[in-house]
């Protein structure tokens, strides 16, 4: 291993080997210390253990977002000390009006679309960032003042999806400080964004308070292992709370979940909220599991006697027969229409999978305008049936609006509807 990073190769592999079979990686390197710290790291890596001969060939990427004049330069310095690395190294430019408000998630949003459309075109899959353990403190912090759940309080993942893009963090066990030996070590000089010492923003307000209480216990080293604790609770959470759905949720052709209120009520409240968010998110086609506080809130309402309803996520949730049912609020599927055209399929409001292997042209459209009166003429069956739930679903015509299916109900053989079966990622 290279004397640059003071990490032996086992360690270096260590970090590393979760994209070592990877053919091509991605780099954020802004020139800061962090960033330069990584760009040396994966250097020493590839060159001192022996990946180099079978390693994955390397982009870095640098954003120019336009709003330092010396960012330009920053990035050229980047550029000279990639290729010095023999990677190749890609300048991004975040052109066009910055917006006045929301600055630095705009400019979050455009890094990463920067960067994952190059990377697309360089048939690079995941991008390493050089978030270090300090970065996650702070991460938690912050989501603990704004009360964030467990999800928010395990941080920073080593593995996340990031604005469409595949990210992978192999420092977060590294604190700040030794990743500037790192970058001492090896020589260079890294890049000073004066944003980074600039208290308007939150993150560095609590990267000074860090500073100021360390010595009180409250560092990096020990809100990373309570970050990891909180992970560990999480994903046993998740996996009790899915087991708990699969045993108590039942489905209807419609897409209406339901649940047993009183077994529900028997859940312990954390769990009961998570159900709650679960099934909000499959009704809402995957769009969104409803905010902890409003599960929180919905959870308190549904436990009271004589409870009529709510809105939440995009879904209504109601009782029914002794059961909480929670389905699409008809509002958020209108002017869903579309034609498909022979062998043509599509998966409708992220719910169900519409098939035409009819020879003519199907219409898929919002069911809201269908009457009661249209549908016993063809399905008698579904008389006894809340027309709310079935304005919720895909309506199935053809041409000359005779119906062809509705919701998973199909009265053509060559008409296929049927619900996604996806496995639900509540994250509160």
């Amino acid at each position: 291993m290279s004397e640059n990073s003071g990490l032996c190769a086992r360690e270096s592999d260590r970090l590393f080997d979760p994209v070592a079979g990877e053919k091509s990686i991605g780099l954020a390197v802004s020139g800061g210390t962090d960033s330069l710290a990584l760009m040396i790291l994966v250097r020493d890596w590839l060159q001192g253990s022996g990946a180099g001969i079978r390693g994955p060939k390397v982009f870095v990427y640098s954003v120019d977002h336009g709003l330092r004049p010396e960012a330009g330069a920053e990035c050229e310095k980047v550029r000279d000390i990639a290729l010095d690395f023999g990677f190749e190294h890609r300048i991004l430019v975040w052109r066009g009006k910055k917006p006045g408000t929301g600055l630095q998630v705009s400019a979050r949003r455009a890094r990463y679309g920067l960067i994952g459309r190059q990377m697309e075109v360089d048939g690079a899959r995941i991008l390493l960032s050089g978030h270090h353990m300090d970065d996650q403190a702070e991460t938690v912090l912050m989501r603990l003042a704004r009360g964030s759940g467990l999800n928010g309080l395990r941080g920073m993942e080593s593995f996340s999806e990031v604005e469409g893009v595949r990210v992978f963090r192999p420092l977060l066990a590294l604190g700040r400080q030794d990743l500037v030996k790192i970058v001492e070590q090896a020589g260079l000089e890294p890049c000073h964004d004066p944003s980074n010492e600039d208290l308007g923003f939150e993150r560095v307000r609590w990267r000074k308070f860090l500073a100021r209480n360390g010595e009180k216990g409250l560092d990096g080293a020990n809100l990373a292992r309570f970050a990891a604790r909180m992970g560990r609770a999480q994903r046993a959470l998740e996996v009790f709370c899915h087991q708990r759905y699969e045993e108590l949720v039942e489905w209807n052709q419609f897409g209406v979940q339901m649940i047993c209120r009183e077994r529900f009520l028997e859940q312990p409240c954390e769990i009961a909220i998570r159900l709650l968010g679960e099934m909000i998110y499959r009704a809402s086609g995957g769009r969104s599991h409803g905010e902890l506080s409003q599960l929180e809130t919905l959870l308190q309402h549904v436990r009271k006697d004589g409870f009529s309803g709510e809105v939440t996520g995009g879904c209504v949730i109601a009782l029914h027969g002794g059961k909480v049912a929670v389905f699409r609020e008809v509002s958020r599927i209108r002017d869903t229409r579309y034609v498909l055209a022979p062998g043509e399929s599509i998966v409708w409001d992220g719910r169900f999978v519409v098939e035409n292997r009819r020879d003519r042209v199907v219409i898929v459209k919002g069911a809201e305008g269908l009457e009661r009166r249209q549908l016993k003429k063809i399905s008698g069956d579904l008389g006894h049936v809340r027309m709310g739930w079935i304005h919720c679903c895909p309506l199935v015509v053809d041409e000359n609006e005779k119906l062809l299916a509705i919701g998973e109900q199909s009265f053509d053989e060559l008409v296929f509807s049927r619900l996604v079966n996806f496995q639900a990622k509540v994250m509160i």
